[in-house]
């Protein structure tokens, strides 16, 4: 969720800027478009700047850190030159929508604090959880994962030792159906199973041997 609505933003800016005009008797002090523009594309930049650096760690709303930007990217998201984008920042320095430069050289950019009257955020809240919390929660041990993967069936246990012979059963009968000519798959000396399977009436037992019949003396 973006930190910063536009559209609230920008009427707020709006608002202020109306009220800063007709306020001040000096013309030369007043708000002209080109830098209510130039005000709307350091918002969107900041907007950016905070998302990112919200997903690392959350940011206090409360207090929140400067812009880190120059006069040559302002520039190019203005479509104007930076002699002018320097023009724009006095002007809006001066107005109190930028609230605070702090300047590090020129090789280095500078700072920009707006003034979060403008900016509105307050009430917002930042993300739930950050990317260094969510790493965080990567790291911890997962002796409960292998519980949560756990999953019983819905299907009673069943006794798959005999799963192979009844397969047979069932495919022999379904041969029948079919080709009533043909014979069964096996005779019932094959069918039989140790295991007293109730569909032979085998029981496993053994008949005793059969007595040799005595020759005539």
């Amino acid at each position: 969720m973006a930190i910063i609505q536009y559209s609230t933003a920008f009427n707020a800016l709006e608002g202020y800027v109306n009220q800063h005009n007709a306020s001040t008797k000096d013309l030369s002090s007043h708000i002209r478009q080109a830098m209510i523009l130039t005000t709307q594309e350091i918002i969107k930049i900041y907007s950016i700047y905070l998302l990112k650096a919200n997903s690392i760690a959350a940011i206090d709303l409360q207090n929140l850190p400067p812009l880190k930007t120059n006069n040559v990217q302002l520039a190019k998201r203005a479509k104007a030159s930076t002699r002018t984008i320097q023009r724009h920042l006095k002007r809006l320095i001066d107005a109190n929508i930028i609230t605070k430069k702090i300047w590090h050289g020129s090789n280095s950019g500078y700072e920009l604090f707006i003034n979060p009257n403008i900016l509105l955020i307050g009430g917002v809240k930042a993300v739930n959880k950050p990317q260094k919390e969510l790493q965080s929660e990567k790291l911890k041990p997962t002796d409960n994962q292998f519980f949560k993967n756990l999953r019983t069936t819905t299907c009673p246990h069943t006794d798959t030792s005999n799963n192979g012979y009844i397969n047979n059963i069932i495919i022999g009968v379904d041969k029948l159906k079919t080709k009533a000519s043909s014979l069964p798959l096996t005779n019932g000396y094959e069918l039989r199973n140790a295991t007293s399977n109730t569909f032979t009436g085998y029981t496993g037992k053994i008949d005793p041997p059969k007595k040799k019949m005595m020759q005539g003396k």
